[in-house]
C-alpha cells in the first residue's frame, strides 16, 4: 500500500472535521440554546416578538426599538446574533423601557427533525467527497468536496457551535460563508469529469470559474464582515443580487433566529451552492439573523 501524499492527508483531516460540523448541526436542534424573544434589524426596529421566549408581564410589539447597538465592532455584532444564557437587551416601548433576557430553548419537534435529516445528508455527502479525493486526487475531486462542505454555511452552524469563543465561531463562519458561490466549482468538476482533464476549448471556462469563486468568497467574506458591525458601506450589486434571489419561492429553509414555529425560513441558493449562507442579511421575511446586540447597558459583548 503506497503512503498517502501530504495533500490527500490533509484533505482527510479537513473533511473528519467537516463531518464533525455537520453531527453537531443534526443534534444541534435537541439541545437548548439562547433566544431572547424579540427579533430585530440592525436599525434596532423590531420586526418579529415570541411572547413564549419572553419573560412573564413583558410587553414588546412590533414597532418597538432595540437600543443596543455593534457600534463598529464585528465580534460584538456576531455577540447577539449567537447569544448565551442570561444576555439582554433592551427595548424601548410605548411604556418604557423593558428588557429581554436570553433563556435556553430548543426546536419544537417539526423544526427538528427536518435539521436532522438534511445534516445527516449531508453528512454524507461530504463523506462521499472525502472518499472521492482519496480515490482520485486532483482539481475535479477537490471541486466537488469545495462544493459538498459548503453546505455547512447556514445558520445551524452558529448554533452547533455556540460552546465554542464566539472569535473562534465568527471565524468559522466566515471561513464557510467565502463559499457562498460554491456551485461554480461545479463547473470545473463538470468539464473534467471522468478524466479529470479539460478539454482544450473549455479552458477558458474552467479558469473563470475559479476565478469568479474566488472574488465571490472575497466579497461575501468582507461583506458579511461588514454585516456584523452594521457598517452601512456596502457592496450594493453583491447585495442588491443577494436581494433580489432570496425573494424567490424556491431553495431551501434557513434557520431563524426565533420561537420554534417560526425557525424555518425559505432562501434561495439553487445551483450556485446547497445552501445559502448563515450570515445572509436580506429575505423576504427577516429572520433572528437581522440582530445586532450589544451596547451600553447591555450584558452582552462582555465575552
Amino acid at each position: 500500500m503506497k503512503p498517502r501524499s501530504p495533500v490527500v492527508v490533509l484533505m482527510l483531516v479537513l473533511s473528519v472535521l467537516c463531518l464533525a460540523l455537520a453531527i453537531l448541526q443534526a443534534i444541534s436542534p435537541f439541545v437548548p440554546h439562547a433566544f431572547s424573544g424579540v427579533g430585530f434589524e440592525s436599525s434596532g426596529y423590531v420586526y418579529n416578538v415570541f411572547p413564549s421566549e419572553l419573560s412573564r408581564g413583558t410587553r414588546v410589539v412590533v414597532g418597538d426599538s432595540v437600543m443596543e447597538r455593534p457600534n463598529g465592532d464585528v465580534l460584538r455584532g456576531y455577540r447577539l446574533r449567537v447569544l448565551t444564557v442570561g444576555d439582554t437587551i433592551h427595548v424601548a416601548t410605548a411604556h418604557g423601557t423593558v428588557v429581554a433576557r436570553a433563556a435556553p430553548y430548543r426546536y419544537e419537534r417539526a423544526d427538528a427533525l427536518p435539521t436532522l435529516i438534511r445534516s445527516a445528508t449531508l453528512a454524507t455527502v461530504i463523506l462521499f467527497a472525502a472518499v472521492l479525493f482519496v480515490r482520485k486526487p486532483g482539481v475535479m475531486s477537490f471541486a466537488f468536496w469545495l462544493w459538498a462542505v459548503s453546505g455547512l454555511s447556514n445558520s445551524d452552524l452558529d448554533y452547533a457551535i455556540d460552546w465554542l469563543p464566539r472569535a473562534v465561531g465568527l471565524t468559522v463562519s466566515l471561513l464557510f460563508v467565502g463559499l457562498s458561490y460554491s456551485g461554480l466549482a461545479l463547473v470545473s468538476f463538470a468539464l473534467r469529469f471522468p478524466s479529470g482533464d479539460v478539454p482544450a476549448r473549455w479552458r477558458w471556462l474552467d479558469r473563470t470559474a475559479w476565478a469568479a469563486l474566488g472574488c465571490s468568497a472575497v466579497a461575501e467574506v468582507v461583506e458579511s464582515a461588514l454585516y456584523f458591525p452594521a457598517v452601512r458601506r456596502r457592496i450594493r450589486t453583491v447585495m442588491w443580487i443577494r436581494h433580489s434571489c432570496r425573494c424567490r419561492s424556491w431553495g431551501r429553509p434557513e434557520f431563524c433566529y426565533g420561537d420554534s414555529s417560526a425557525r424555518n425560513r425559505w432562501n434561495v441558493r439553487g445551483l450556485l451552492g446547497p445552501a445559502w449562507p448563515s450570515l445572509g442579511r436580506l429575505s423576504c421575511k427577516p429572520s433572528r439573523s437581522c440582530c445586532f446586540p450589544t451596547g451600553s447597558g447591555s450584558s452582552i459583548g462582555r465575552n
